[in-house]
């Protein structure tokens, strides 16, 4: 009986040696397991359903990526709710950025360059292909793809959105080991467009509706005191101001109209003491506006007056919150024989705004 018992304990402590040693086998051999991606983010230029867009994909990889290993990006598909790449987009649509640096990006991997290809029936599959360049653990991946990518020369491809309205998954996974998952809104419309409108101003304003040219005398060119006219306006063509005279109802000129009727005829010169002449000088106040020719003269030279508008002060854009003013002067001379008598004229002064 002893001799069992003894047999007994050692096939025991025999049995349990070999269960506890594969016990400790079973816990030491690792389990491969994928890690999660951490803070994901795609920041699109569009979400408005069916419409072109730039996607800018963050992520932070725990693990890493190993050369060789594969980076997948997958857009959902489906003709109803799925994104669609447009046709010919390729690897020089996309940017690939480890930890802020851009890396190279070819059809195929080669050494330190990456391969980038887009697949599926509505090209919504990225795939990258590490080459030999292993990405460390904790790297902050970045991945563009559209306008927004810079390896590309012209011509740049982009994504066209869901023609469904809703939150939209986009899957991160590949061979590298991690995993990952973002939610995309795709709405109606994501763009709101705001209108306004801006009434037309013009201010014009005279300084005096009377100018006088006192006694003339044979001794002198007569002037009368400047008369200062004030514009203003948000045209955006600026304005055009006009001048027109009455004479004689028939040629421009500084009338009399009792007999012996007379009209100083008007016209372009430079008028001297002694000889006939009436005409307008105009001159540049505030704001920079331009005199017309014949007008823009000095001393005692004038331009004629006439009985049409003729162009006087011209601006060719807003005047701004600021009026801006111009003078007009006129001058006068006469001979010995022009009659005596009372003279007048009546100048029409006109602003048009080029809205």
């Amino acid at each position: 009986m002893g001799k069992i018992k003894t047999q007994f304990n050692k096939n025991y402590q025999k049995s349990l040696s070999i269960i506890l040693a594969l016990s400790l086998l079973f816990v030491s051999i690792p389990h491969a397991q994928a890690a999660s991606l951490s803070t994901l983010s795609d920041t699109m230029t569009r979400i408005k359903v069916s419409t072109l867009s730039n996607h800018t994909l963050v992520f932070t990889t725990p693990t890493g990526i190993a050369g060789a290993a594969t980076l997948v990006v997958t857009f959902p598909d489906g003709t109803a709710n799925g994104f669609v790449g447009q046709s010919g987009i390729d690897y020089t649509d996309v940017d690939l950025q480890d930890d802020g640096s851009d890396v190279t990006l070819a059809a195929s991997p080669t050494g330190t360059t990456w391969g980038a290809a887009f697949s599926g029936t509505n090209l919504n599959v990225l795939t990258f292909t590490n080459g030999s360049a292993a990405v460390a653990a904790s790297s902050i991946i970045t991945i563009k793809i559209g306008t927004n990518a810079t390896s590309g020369t012209t011509g740049d491809k982009q994504i066209t959105n869901p023609n469904t309205s809703g939150s939209k998954t986009i899957t991160i996974n590949g061979t590298f080991g991690d995993t990952g998952s973002i939610a995309v809104p795709i709405a109606t419309d994501d763009q709101v467009v705001v209108s306004a409108s801006v009434d037309p101003s013009i201010t014009f304003q005279l300084s005096t509706n009377s100018a006088s040219l006192g006694t003339m005398t044979t001794g002198a060119v007569a002037s009368t005191s400047a008369v200062t006219l004030t514009m203003g306006t948000n045209a955006a063509g600026g304005y055009t101001v006009t001048i027109q005279d009455q004479g004689n109802g028939t040629v421009g000129g500084l009338y009399k109209s009792s007999v012996p009727t007379k009209n100083i005829t008007s016209g372009t010169a430079t008028l001297s003491a002694g000889t006939e002449g009436y005409g307008a000088q105009g001159t540049t106040g505030t704001g920079s506006p331009t005199i017309s020719s014949p007008y823009n003269t000095s001393g005692n030279g004038v331009g004629q007056l006439q009985r049409t508008a003729q162009s006087f002060i011209t601006y060719g854009s807003p005047t701004g919150v600021t009026n801006q003013t111009s003078t007009v002067t006129f001058k006068a001379a006469i001979s010995a024989s022009t009659p005596a008598g009372s003279y007048a004229d009546t100048i029409t002064l006109l602003m048009t705004g080029n809205f």
